[in-house]
């Protein structure tokens, strides 16, 4: 998401499944139900299900490779 907003932090990342373990435990260790946000990012879209689209997207389609594309 930071890439997304374009910029770059590398500070108290953690992973986060898209999809809850608790909705979708045989997708515990997809990397498509997986994706690095920072702990602002995180407490952000814990638990909130309007962001799990946006996250899929940002999953299988991350910010750079989308901005090569289009460029």
């Amino acid at each position: 998401m930071c890439l997304d907003e374009g910029y770059i932090n590398n500070k108290n990342l953690s992973v986060h499944h898209i999809i809850p373990i608790a909705e979708a435990e045989d997708k515990r260790l997809d990397d498509d139900n997986l994706i690095t946000l920072c702990e602002h990012h995180h407490q952000l879209v814990e638990g909130d299900e309007h962001y799990t689209g946006y996250l899929a997207t940002l999953a299988t389609l991350p910010p750079l490779l989308k901005a090569l594309l289009k460029g």
